[in-house]
């Protein structure tokens, strides 16, 4: 096999160990180690393959800014195959698509076929039809409705049921269409904001000065007179994606009320698929650029969490109320809402 990425493999641990400048990477050593496991064939083949798109995730998230030909290692991770739907296919094909060096367009009203001609990708992936494309299309689609919060058109509604041959991929987007229209209003309420600036005995370290949150504290304070909901969250965290997909019915219920929804992610989130997603989410926006901000948080006494998606809940006079890891889905967050509001 070629080689394509170096890793440092244990038990608990597969992440790219380093890059050359050709973009070969070493698979061979994660292929032995999963080939020469006690599982029947099928196993190592499925592992394998969910394997070989974790390790490409983090690749994405991390890869140097060389040009368009450095990408010719995808051809080695068989991208079409689709047992890589059990892994975290999804988010390496946002992370391609959002690729400042692939420059793939958004597929927007262009006819699929014609689209996938216009990403010039093929010679990097080694071929021109199959799921990759169907799926880079549908991902595609998915960050206008999802990142962008905006319906399809009738002419997008048209290519999708012309390209389409498996009726799901249709009727997913479809059904996801009708939810983003009903909440339309959400991507008009969206406000990027500077982080505020707190004493750097809270940003220092955080495991012995255990810093009591100022951070979160000077954020609640611009916000006098409403209730109060943090979201922390990350683009690379399915469960917060899901939560907040979830929660936009709730939000444009509540665009009338004295409510507002905040959303702090850290650089764990990569800068430009941040921006991208949040056009669609709404609300007041933090992107912390200093781990030592979000250690500040996580570590504190006052609002220390170790997992994500996680709440926060304050009053109108800015009282901490409540905290909650995972979304509690919108009936319940809608009576502790409605309860702050009282």
């Amino acid at each position: 096999m070629t080689k394509i990425l170096d890793y440092n493999i244990t038990a608990s641990n597969l992440l790219p160990k380093k890059y050359n400048k050709s973009g070969i990477i070493y698979l061979d050593s994660l292929k032995s180690i999963i080939y020469g496991a006690n599982l029947s064939t099928p196993a190592k083949n499925m592992m394998y393959s969910i394997l070989k798109i974790v390790a490409l995730r983090t690749i994405c998230h991390e890869l140097p800014k060389y040009g368009k030909s450095y990408y010719s290692f995808l051809e080695e991770f068989d991208l079409n195959n689709p047992s890589n739907l059990y892994g975290t296919y999804s988010d390496v094909l946002q992370l391609l698509l959002n690729n400042d060096t692939l420059n793939i367009p958004p597929v927007g009203e262009t006819p699929i076929n014609e689209w996938i001609k216009k990403s010039s990708i093929s010679n990097l992936v080694g071929f021109d039809s199959g799921l990759f494309y169907d799926m880079l299309a549908a991902n595609s689609y998915a960050q206008q409705l999802n990142d962008l919060g905006k319906p399809l058109s009738d002419k997008q509604i048209a290519n999708i049921k012309k390209y389409y041959k498996n009726k799901s991929f249709i009727e997913i987007l479809l059904k996801k269409n009708e939810e983003i229209a009903k909440t339309d209003g959400i991507s008009s309420h969206l406000k990027v904001n500077e982080t505020p600036v707190v004493p750097v005995k809270e940003l220092t370290n955080p495991e012995k000065n255990h810093p009591q949150g100022c951070l979160v504290d000077s954020i609640v304070a611009r916000y006098k007179g409403k209730v109060v909901v943090i979201d922390f969250w990350a683009t690379w965290c399915a469960p917060c994606i899901m939560a907040i997909s979830e929660s936009r019915e709730l939000k444009a219920e509540m665009l009338n009320k004295d409510v507002v929804f905040v959303y702090i992610t850290s650089r764990s989130s990569p800068k430009k698929l941040w921006e991208s997603k949040i056009q669609g989410i709404g609300g007041e926006h933090y992107y912390l650029n200093r781990g030592e901000e979000w250690e500040s948080i996580t570590f504190s006494d006052k609002y220390g969490f170790s997992g994500i998606p996680t709440y926060m809940l304050f009053d109108a006079d800015g009282n901490f109320r409540e905290k909650k890891t995972s979304y509690p889905g919108n009936e319940e967050m809608r009576k502790k809402i409605e309860r702050l509001l009282q």
